[in-house]
């Protein structure tokens, strides 16, 4: 999974400062002091990684879960939407055109209106296109004794509710994103775990450096990819909105 660079700075200067305090209480405590006290330190190393281990598994199960289910909402919208679309067929040409028209507008709000604004959770749920589409419907006009017309247009209301569902469950995904709480124990824990690597008295420094370096590098980057997929719409680790411009892409053709 890419990482962007401010990941990386973030990372990098975790496993310096790591390092740095581990080699300070080397320096502070004699190592005969620190060897007295191994067996209780790995005793309660032993428990407490156990614990944060299952924690941090299960936060980054929750926030993998939210960003599937976020594509899996994007795609389920966009096939709505050309459904829909091919739904007004058999309206009379100046509705099926006025529709399609908002439709095509719409797909193109999503991806140069929403997608910048859903970054960190979209706030505002108002978007002119998607209430004009609802407008246009209601406009239609048919004769109430044709049935063909009448199973038609209710067939393309229901998809037009199936659409509306899941444009809905894109901007609750949109905020998707950790209680505090639970961020206040991921990063705590985060650091306590990584400190009593520090209290370690081993004769060789090197192999206490590698250690440290190793484990504070795959819980900063566990953490940070938590972060990374906190927000399904974020700017790093994102939903992409392939789906939308491919869909706008047939629009446009379709429309020409």
């Amino acid at each position: 999974m890419p990482i962007s660079a401010m990941s990386l700075v973030i990372l990098i200067a975790g496993v310096a400062l790591s390092v740095a305090g581990m080699l300070l209480v080397r320096r502070l405590i004699p190592l005969e002091k620190l060897s007295e006290n191994n067996d209780y330190v790995s005793f309660t190393f032993s428990i407490l990684s156990l614990i944060y281990g299952i924690y941090l598994a299960f936060t980054v199960v929750v926030v993998w879960q939210q960003f599937e289910d976020a594509e899996a909402t994007v795609a389920n919208e966009v096939v709505l939407l050309a459904t829909a679309w091919r739904s007004v067929e058999p309206f009379a040409p100046d509705d099926r055109q006025r529709i399609r028209g908002h439709l095509t507008d719409y797909t193109r709000g999503v991806i140069e209106e929403d997608y910048p604004r859903m970054e960190r959770g979209l706030t505002s749920t108002f978007n002119e296109y998607y209430e004009q589409i609802w407008s246009d419907f209601y406009q239609i006009e048919f004769d109430s004794s044709d049935g063909r017309a009448a199973i038609y247009y209710g067939e393309a209301l229901t998809r037009l509710n199936e659409f509306a569902i899941a444009r809905r469950a894109r901007i609750l995904a949109s905020n998707a994103s950790l209680p505090r709480s639970m961020w206040v124990l991921l990063i705590i824990g985060a650091a306590g775990t990584i400190m009593f690597t520090w209290f370690y008295g081993t004769h060789y420094v090197s192999v206490q450096i590698a250690a440290t370096t190793f484990l504070s590098a795959v819980i900063i980057y566990a953490v940070l990819l938590v972060a990374m997929l906190e927000y399904p719409f974020g700017s790093g680790v994102r939903v992409s909105d392939e789906p939308y411009r491919e869909a706008l892409e047939r629009f446009e053709a379709l429309e020409n």
